[in-house]
């Protein structure tokens, strides 16, 4: 017999403690911004990107692909931890920025950054 996971299991983590822990799936410490002003340099973008978001917290990356046409006026930005970026989530929404107003989400996946952080953080502990 195939039993399906449910929901509650594949969402549910446990702590040191044994205690049910229920993570969104959805939060990222880092930020997909869309809606960014084209016109300005990806360099202007990013300097001006970081001065913004560091208001927020930790900014340890900001992701800008200046040659792909596909993410024109799009970034990403990739906070220290999940509690900086979800006040930065919250403060940057429709926030105006080089005459357009910014939309944030958490990015569907980890950036690179994060993985190879895990990862040695992985590695230390064994």
């Amino acid at each position: 017999m195939d039993k399906k996971r449910s929901r509650e299991d594949s969402d549910t983590h446990y702590s040191t403690k044994e205690k049910k822990v229920r993570l969104d799936p959805r939060i990222s410490q880092t930020l997909y911004i869309q809606n960014l002003n084209d016109k300005i340099s990806p360099e202007t973008t990013r300097a001006n990107l970081y001065l913004l978001c560091t208001s927020f917290g930790d900014v340890i990356d900001i992701i800008i692909k200046p040659k792909s046409k596909r993410m024109r006026g799009q970034a990403h930005v990739v906070f220290s931890n999940i509690t900086e970026a979800q006040v930065a989530l919250t403060r940057l929404q429709e926030q105006k920025f080089f005459g357009k107003s910014i939309k944030a989400a958490f990015a569907h996946k980890k950036s690179k950054l994060i993985k190879r952080i895990e990862l040695h953080d992985q590695q230390e502990e064994v």
